[in-house]
């Protein structure tokens, strides 16, 4: 090997290694995160979840909260074990994806519960809102690209709802929390 190889091998060497290095910090960081935000919130979930009434709210709660555990796990498997074959490789995939995707379902479908319970529940709201949301999954379930279709709407009604809501002051502060995260958090979670 002459001296052009060598360099060229140790050059693609450094750059697999500091990949892999950036691959290692972000797993830390995202893993870091999730049970730092699961301790912080344990005690709170504990006595409003966990001993309250099961019900689909908390089943839904319940399914968004622990689904990224899963998906974490699998995805720090996929990373770090170098001897997976590639079948198995495939199906942890293929796991992740599937949980992402009930994890973006079941999100999606609490939002579109609370904005129907904050615009009234209406009878005329409700046959276009759910098949507005059966309609998403069928659209999530095929691509997660086009998913923004129903929450930008949602995020739309919810926004100008909430600017009412602010203006009047009249309302509890549990429903200014709702309308407050359920709009000032989305963009975060969807850009």
């Amino acid at each position: 090997m002459d001296d052009a190889e060598l360099s060229k091998a140790l050059k693609a060497l450094t750059a697999g290694l500091q990949e892999e290095i950036r691959t290692n910090s972000v797993d830390l960081a995202a893993t870091s995160i999730l049970v730092f935000d699961w301790l912080l919130l344990l005690n709170t979930e504990y006595e409003l979840i966990w001993k309250a009434e099961w019900k689909l709210n908390k089943f839904l709660y319940l399914l968004v909260r622990y689904t990224p555990f899963f998906d974490t796990i699998l995805v720090l498997l996929r990373h770090h074990l170098f001897t997976m074959p590639a079948p198995v490789c495939q199906g942890v995939f293929r796991a992740i994806a599937f949980i992402a995707v009930i994890g973006i379902l079941a999100a999606e479908l609490i939002l579109t519960i609370r904005t129907w319970a904050v615009l009234g529940k209406g009878k005329k709201l409700t046959w276009i809102i759910f098949p507005s949301y059966a309609a998403t999954c069928a659209v999530i379930a095929t691509t997660l690209t086009i998913h923004a279709v129903n929450v930008r709407p949602l995020l739309a009604v919810m926004t100008i709802r909430a600017i009412s809501v602010f203006r009047n002051r009249g309302t509890s502060e549990l429903v200014r929390v709702v309308y407050r995260d359920g709009t000032g958090q989305h963009p975060y979670r969807n850009p």
